[in-house]
């Protein structure tokens, strides 16, 4: 009996991670009802200053989790970019942590290499994967101007598309409808 037990009990556990992976496909950008606030952290950017996610309140904010090791991570980084140069001036900040065990030097060679202009920080301890639940590389959260997580993304995304500039659009809107006061 214990054996059939443990069957059904592995089986519904394959059953409910199946159930998981079909409910959004990898890379489609999920909508969070609900108030999750986004766990503040301090790392050190590539040039070994401490920064704060919660140093970004008050902008929208895309908190991207990544790896130099990751192609589909590399892949994203120049959109990435891009969506910082078109929104910067309205309020939106890119925030990537790279969870890299090496070197941040190697990382910022990497960055500079690609000429990327975004917030970089660098998590060699991995202290934000068991903050955020990470699930892996990359995974990207959208932070309204009050800290709230709204959007998240599981795996590459094509940051290129209208429902991520409607998100983004939506959420810079609400901010500045917010700074403009009642």
């Amino acid at each position: 009996m214990r054996g059939a037990t443990a069957a059904r009990v592995m089986a519904l556990a394959a059953l409910a991670i199946l159930a998981s992976t079909l409910a959004a496909p990898a890379g489609a950008m999920q909508t969070l009802r609900g108030g999750m606030v986004a766990e503040d952290f301090s790392l050190k950017n590539l040039d070994g200053d401490s920064v704060r996610l919660s140093s970004f309140r008050g902008k929208v904010t895309l908190l991207n989790f990544w790896a130099t090791w990751c192609a589909t991570c590399r892949g994203e980084m120049p959109e990435l970019a891009r969506l910082q140069g078109i929104y910067k001036n309205r309020g939106f900040e890119v925030v990537a942590v790279a969870l890299d065990t090496i070197p941040t030097e190697q990382v910022r060679d990497y960055v500079r290499d690609k000429g990327l202009n975004m917030v970089m920080l660098h998590d060699r301890d991995q202290i934000t994967i068991g903050l955020y639940g990470v699930p892996g590389v990359p995974y990207t959260l959208l932070i309204d101007h009050k800290g709230q997580v709204k959007r998240r993304v599981e795996g590459g995304h094509d940051w290129r598309d209208a429902e991520t500039r409607a998100a983004i659009e939506s959420l810079l809107n609400a901010a500045a409808r917010a700074a403009e006061g009642p």
